[in-house]
């Protein structure tokens, strides 16, 4: 699902925690209607290489980039589909949504 984002106007945080399903009708065709919006939100994805999810996010991003998205992602080694991998990413979404830099744009 995409995660609560703390600046809707700056990011969307993306925790690849979606069912395939819910990726391919409602997150990829909503990212392709709006690839032409003039402001469009800051992407944070990631995803553990040993998900079951990894192709999808391997496709995914690519995917974003090629329709304009600004993504920022992370794969992590051996990571699974799992509260402690979601944790450290929400955390790690969290630090960058608040880092100086980010409050400029």
């Amino acid at each position: 699902s995409l995660a609560a984002a703390l600046q809707p106007e700056n990011y969307i945080g993306c925790a690849e925690m979606q069912a395939r399903e819910y990726l391919a009708s409602v997150v990829r065709p909503l990212l392709r209607q709006n690839a032409d919006a003039p402001k469009k939100p800051r992407l944070y994805v990631s995803c553990g290489t040993s998900d079951f999810l990894y192709a999808q996010h391997q496709a995914f991003v690519p995917a974003l980039q090629a329709n304009g998205w600004d993504v920022t992602h992370y794969e992590k080694p051996g990571a699974v589909h799992e509260w402690g991998f979601w944790d450290e990413q929400i955390r790690t979404f969290i630090d960058m949504v608040f880092a100086p830099e980010a409050q400029e744009t």
